[in-house]
């Protein structure tokens, strides 16, 4: 876990740097695969971590594989971080 000293910090601040919007499988692909690069894990060990296989986290990642809400709660619980749903 870590955490984040936003006393300093405007509201915008912190939303450009540490929110992504999502507008497609591939970009909410790219999201988990550079997160899990970040926290220096392969594929293999997110993948078991997850509950999914290698296989399916590969396509995951690169946006070929429709996932189910499921998996990517299971993923984001992994990655330790959270999806939101926002309003436009």
């Amino acid at each position: 876990m870590f955490t984040l000293d936003i006393s300093e910090m405007t509201y915008g601040d912190f939303m450009k740097d540490h929110l992504h919007q999502v507008s497609s499988q591939e970009r909410l692909g790219a999201c988990i695969r550079s997160r899990r690069i970040e926290l220096g894990l392969d594929q293999n060990s997110l993948a078991e971590v997850a509950g999914i296989t290698q296989a399916n986290l590969s396509r995951l990642e690169r946006g070929k594989l429709d996932g189910r809400l499921s998996t990517y709660m299971q993923l984001t619980e992994a990655l330790g971080i959270d999806l939101f749903i926002m309003g436009r």
